[in-house]
Formats: structure tokens, sequence, C-alpha cells
């Protein structure tokens, strides 16, 4: 409610807890409750020292949801990489309309790091990774964010296994170049 109404924002801190339950007109026990959930959710987060505070990042906050639709086979890895292919495509195209000169030396610095690990896959794979994270940054849009990253922790095995098992991680590096320069001649479309 009080996230809701503004009242607490990114990095806020909680009250303490019985003035919180005072405020919030519940219990202490169901204020312990509703606190896990929000923990659980990473929409809240304990700092030691610091108390409870609002979490300032969105990295995570859909991880948990999707990964337990992983776990109930209620996605399947096929749906999870069509799901993330729909969303990368868009976000390329916006990038091309949005990425300041700024984000454009960004995105070329992930691709100078992917080129000097073309022959490891493991350090490979997280430049990877970190390219569509740094697309969304160019958008600027925090749900694109959210979405790409709890996307890229369920995606991060099968991308691993599958750029391990490439002989020439050299292709993979070469569609993202192709994605760069579109996004350097601005064209969405391409």
């Amino acid at each position: 409610v009080m996230i809701g109404r503004g009242k607490l924002k990114h990095g806020s801190k909680l009250p303490p807890e019985r003035e919180f339950a005072r405020l919030l007109g519940v219990g202490r026990a169901a204020l312990r409750q509703a606190l896990k959930a929000l923990s659980t959710l990473r929409i809240i987060e304990s700092r030691v020292g610091q108390g409870t505070l609002v979490s300032q990042s969105t990295s995570g906050l859909l991880t948990a949801p999707f990964d337990f639709m992983v776990l109930l086979n209620a996605i399947t890895m096929q749906e999870l990489f069509e799901v993330r292919k729909a969303l990368e495509v868009e976000l390329a195209g916006l990038a091309a309309e949005r990425a300041t000169e700024e984000t454009l030396l960004l995105i070329e610095s992930v691709l100078e790091s992917q080129k000097a690990n073309l022959d490891n896959p493991e350090a490979f794979l997280k430049e990877d990774l970190r390219f569509h994270g740094v697309l969304s940054i160019a958008v600027n849009n925090i749900l694109f964010t959210a979405m790409l990253e709890s996307l890229s922790c369920l995606m991060f095995e099968t991308r691993r296994k599958l750029l391990q098992n490439e002989k020439d991680l050299s292709n993979s590096f070469r569609d993202h170049q192709n994605i760069f320069r579109e996004i350097c001649h601005r064209d969405k479309a391409g």
C-alpha cells in the first residue's frame, strides 16, 4: 500500500516492525508473513546494520515466479526461447531508436569483450547475456530490463550448453556485431 502510494520508494527504509504494524493496522505476526512474502519476491531486502529496505533493483523480481513455472513444467525451454526472442527483437529495434552515444559506447565495449573471449565459452556467455542487458539499458524501459534479466537467468544453462558445444563462437559474435551496426544506423527494421 505504502509503495503503491509513493510513500516508500526504491531504497526506502521500512519503519520498525512495531511501528509498521501500527501504521498498517495489522498484527505483528501478519506483518512478518507479509514481509517474508515480499522478501521472497525480492521486493524488499534486509541488510545488516541498515534494516529492511525496498529493493533498489528490479533484477530478479520476476525470476521466482518464472522459476516456479519451470519447476512445475508449466513452460518449456522452447517457450522461454520464443518469448525471449520476441522480446529481444523488439528490444533491438527500440535500441536503434533510443540509444544514446553513451549506451552505444557501452554496447561496443561489450562486443570488444566478447571478441576477446571467443575461445572461452563461459566468459563469452556472460558477455552474451550482458550484451542483451545493455540493450535494455539503451531502451530505458525498466519492465524490459526486469523481464529480460529474469528470462536470462532461466536461459543461462541452456545457452551455456549451446555455446560450449559450438566450436566457433564467432557466429554469435557476428550476429551481435550486425545488431549493433543496425542500432548505430538507427535502423529499427534492420
